[in-house]
């Protein structure tokens, strides 16, 4: 909330404003990553079922969130004080699921932290998994369904 209206506020005084995103595009033509959840190997071994249950919770947030957008949006202007138009160009930028090309995005990033000595080493290989459906497990077959396991 405060970096965006930061950002608008700084464009209005005449500073440039790099946007992280935008330049990471022009960079590399692939999409920047700023969270994703990622469950380790051996919490998901632990307790596969606790993990998916936390998936499909924050699966059904996601989903009100989208069938809920216009009250997101009106809250979201009373409290930050930008028009609801920025608020919705702001909330339709961002990306709510993990696809190939951020996959992609994620690697490329975890490589270059790696050559400037940020990491030791580059992440291992994210891995989506199945998810727990009404009569126990099933495939996922788009792009939110899966836990990615680290």
């Amino acid at each position: 909330d405060d970096a965006l209206l930061a950002k608008e506020q700084l464009k209005k005084s005449g500073y440039q404003v790099i946007d992280l995103a935008e330049e990471w595009r022009e960079w590399t033509a692939l999409p920047f990553v700023f969270a994703v959840w990622v469950v380790r190997r051996e919490v998901f071994a632990a307790n596969p079922k606790k993990v998916f249950e936390l998936h499909n919770a924050l699966l059904n947030s996601k989903n009100w969130g989208i069938q809920n957008l216009n009250e997101i949006l009106a809250v979201s202007e009373k409290k930050i004080g930008l028009p609801k138009e920025v608020l919705k160009k702001y909330f339709s930028c961002l990306s709510y699921d993990f696809d190939e090309g951020l996959k992609c995005g994620l690697k490329l990033y975890y490589e270059y932290a790696v050559r400037c000595g940020m990491l030791k080493k580059t992440a291992g290989e994210l891995k989506t998994i199945v998810r727990a459906g009404r009569n126990g497990v099933v495939r996922g077959s788009d792009k939110s369904s899966a836990v990615a396991l680290y």
